[in-house]
């Protein structure tokens, strides 16, 4: 039905089915809030971010 999860944009890799902020020590986006995400395989478009 409904894809809607959250992820961190910090790149941890961090995810969420609802919204929040990430808590990783390591993540430079930690206490920032999650960005809304709707891929339906929850890749989060992976195969798009990866160019080498």
């Amino acid at each position: 039905m409904d894809n809607q999860h959250y992820i961190c944009a910090g790149g941890c890799g961090g995810e969420a089915d609802e919204p929040g902020v990430c808590k990783s020590e390591a993540c430079p986006d930690r206490n920032k809030p999650f960005k809304e995400c709707g891929c339906a395989d929850r890749k989060h478009n992976a195969a798009d971010k990866k160019e080498n």
